[in-house]
């Protein structure tokens, strides 16, 4: 008895502003790869298909999601007559009312379909001997499992059930020894599957950041229950690049320019109709100041979706896991402000904890000063005034590192410290060309790799289907439709034989992708000595900036503004840009690209970047300016100085239906330990779908 395994289709998934003929591109690349599994479903001729959940992307899903998965569950049921259909709900489709079972419970009135929306349902087809139990996701979200129990009396016992890593929900026990098969749903990757356990993982790369699935291979699952044998199906689907770092500097930008166009024009087959990302390392606040907007733009232009990534050149390392939950408390009673980590309130929660934040307002101390202006409210120009003044406050507090005696930095300790800051910065510029040269060859390698592969995988797949075709009563040829008679025996054996190099080919070339998944060791260990030779150099800088300074800081312990310092001169100082950068890095993650970054007007109000050209938000830009700027503060004070007592617990508000998903890939990277986020998430968003949250209840503030 065949059986074909699917998961987490999400169908009506939407994300990046591209559109294909007034379709949201990658909601059309999700229907698309459906429509091949159903089609390559459909050639094999199962007798049951198994959907393990999250099969529409939200509860609410739209009209043109549900039509294509009744048309795709029809035209198989056409051309597979008999095939049977099991479905259950993921955390996507599960509505948080618990009185609305969701969209997937209206799969049950279909032919042939059964589904479990809410709670656990027993399901028997008497005449194949089959007994599948349905576990949905919701019959695992309260606090009495369900008991997993197989059939003795059934030929063939199924189990559909939801599974997450990192998740705190536990499963109930169970074995999968007592089962001829357990389909499990959740985790996008395809894992190892044991002979009684499968895991097919999504069909597309869905999320935010399908970079981090970029190598991974995506189809569905078939399995033989007598013999236990499963099968992985391949589903082609859009190319993902991942472009290397390009090392890009501020006071350089043609040469940063011409490093990306050597990689962009090195990668086989271009960008065309790909999703690409690229990351900038280097001093640059947003990427038109480390590249040519107009290489940008051309690049925009020809890819699916480009992604542009700043990332700080000292940063990394110090990223921590990070904790979501929902606030702990009792319904009805008073909530109290949890502390530390990302927390998610439901909208009716949010007047009720701004007087509770007041109320602690009211309480803290000085150093808490500009708080209640973060978390209550007021326009972006307001909090960036705010923010501007905590910057202030943070230069003033800051005790510098010990310095040298002013006696001690004479002349000939300044030149012998030139000298070895010259040798050491030629060392590193030779040393960081190396690694440039050497990551361009590996992402080469690489990406033919995979085209090769592919390549291989579709010719094995038309092998395979003229190999079949021929294996008919009476075969013809394919070409010109003559009855082949007895040429039929030669051209099957050319067929197989032709098939089997291709395979073996294929799976040579398929070890050589996974051995260049990971970074060549020679070029970890080049990086490792570029980035020693950078900081011996940013290092040694720093000494001598320092003796340079002596004579004129008179012996002076400790680091004040200058007399008759300003918020202009605060805004041009190294930790304000530090949060400009994180502020662009956020906004350009929430507008999906179209938005660049923040600038600061001639007046320091706050400004938006759209194709390198700053100007005042309009409209709801103002919201995701906003949202930036809070992000961009924690990320700044949480990076600079993680035991800063400053700024207490910020409020984030300004998310609307997509709701947490488009900020995870970059929240996640924040080395947040020490600070409160509060989320208001609307009522209509999804749940965060992250390895790191762990739902709960929300609190009540009264």
């Amino acid at each position: 008895m065949r059986v074909v395994h699917l998961s987490d289709l999400h169908l009506g998934f939407r994300a990046f502003p591209a559109a294909d003929q007034g379709w949201n591109l990658r909601e059309r690349d999700i229907l698309d790869a459906f429509q091949r599994a159903i089609d390559e479903v459909a050639r094999l001729r199962p007798h049951l298909l198994l959907l393990t959940g999250d099969i529409f992307d939200r509860p609410d899903p739209p009209t043109v999601a549900i039509l294509a998965l009744t048309r795709g569950l029809g035209t198989l049921q056409s051309r597979a007559p008999g095939v049977r259909v099991l479905a259950i709900a993921g955390e996507r489709d599960t509505p948080r009312d618990e009185t609305d079972p969701g969209p997937v419970a209206i799969l049950d009135a279909l032919p042939g379909v059964r589904a479990a929306a809410s709670a656990p349902r027993a399901v028997r087809f008497r005449e194949q001997g089959v007994h599948a139990l349905l576990v949905p996701a919701r019959a695992l979200a309260g606090p009495a499992l369900p008991e997993l129990r197989p059939d003795p009396e059934a030929r063939h016992n199924l189990l559909l059930i939801r599974a997450r890593d990192g998740r705190a929900t536990p499963l109930p026990p169970f074995s999968p020894e007592e089962w001829d098969y357990v389909a499990i749903g959740g985790p996008h990757r395809t894992l190892a599957f044991e002979r009684r356990v499968g895991v097919p993982g999504s069909l597309e790369r869905v999320g935010w950041d399908p970079w981090s699935e970029a190598t991974v291979e995506k189809g569905f699952l078939s399995v033989e229950l007598g013999s236990g044998e499963a099968e992985f199906h391949p589903v082609p689907i859009r190319p993902i690049v991942d472009l290397a770092p390009v090392r890009v500097d501020r006071n350089a930008r043609i040469e940063g320019t011409r490093r990306l166009r050597h990689l962009i024009e090195a990668l086989p087959g271009g960008v065309e109709g790909r999703i690409v990302r690229v990351r900038l390392s280097g001093d640059v606040t947003v990427p038109e100041e480390g590249v040519e907007p107009g290489l940008l733009e051309g690049i925009r232009r020809r890819a699916a979706h480009l992604d542009v990534s700043v990332e700080p050149s000292a940063a990394g390392g110090r990223s921590i896991a990070l904790p979501l939950t929902f606030c702990p408390g009792e319904e009805g009673a008073s909530g109290s402000v949890p502390t530390g980590g990302i927390h998610l309130l439901n909208p009716e929660s949010e007047a009720g904890l701004v007087r509770h934040l007041v109320q602690w307002d009211s309480q803290a101390g000085e150093s808490e000063q500009f708080s209640s202006l973060l978390r209550v409210g007021g326009p972006a120009v307001e909090l960036f005034e705010c923010i501007i003044r905590l910057a202030v406050k943070d230069l003033e507090t800051i005790d510098p590192d010990p310095l040298q005696d002013p006696s001690r930095a004479d002349a000939s300790e300044s030149a012998k410290l030139e000298r070895e800051l010259r040798d050491l910065r030629g060392d590193a510029v030779e040393a960081e060309g190396d690694v440039e040269a050497r990551a361009l060859e590996w992402a080469r390698d690489r990406q033919e790799a995979e085209t090769r592969l592919q390549s291989y995988r579709d010719r094995a797949r038309e092998l395979r289907r003229s190999i079949r075709d021929l294996e008919v009563e009476r075969p013809r040829c394919p070409t010109c439709g003559v009855a082949l008679g007895k040429r039929r025996s030669e051209l099957l054996a050319t067929l197989r034989e032709e098939w089997e190099m291709v395979v073996q080919d294929g799976r040579w070339w398929k070890r050589r992708r996974e051995q260049l998944e990971e970074r060549p060791l020679d070029l970890r260990e080049m990086e490792g000595r570029a980035l020693r030779l950078r900081a011996r150099a940013d290092e040694t800088s720093a000494r001598l900036e320092r003796i340079r300074a002596l004579p004129s800081r008179s012996g002076s312990s400790a680091r004040t503004l200058p007399a008759g310092s300003s918020i202009e001169s605060t805004m041009d100082s190294e930790p304000f840009l530090a949060f400009l950068a994180h502020a662009s890095s956020a906004l350009r993650q929430w507008t999906e690209g179209r938005l660049s970054g923040v600038a600061r007007g001639p007046g320091g109000e706050p400004l938006v970047l759209e194709r390198g050209v700053a100007r005042p938000p309009q409209g709801d830009e103002d919201g995701a300016l906003r949202l930036a700027l809070h992000l961009g503060l924690v990320a700044w004070v949480a990076e600079r100085v993680p035991e800063h007592r400053t700024l207490g617990p910020v409020l984030l508000r300004g998310l609307d239906a997509r709701g947490l998903d488009p900020l995870l890939p970059w929240v996640e990277r924040l080395p947040l330990e020490g600070l409160t986020l509060l989320v208001v998430l609307p009522a209509e968003a999804p749940l965060p779908e992250s390895p790191l949250v762990c739902i709960d209840r929300a609190v009540d503030f009264p």
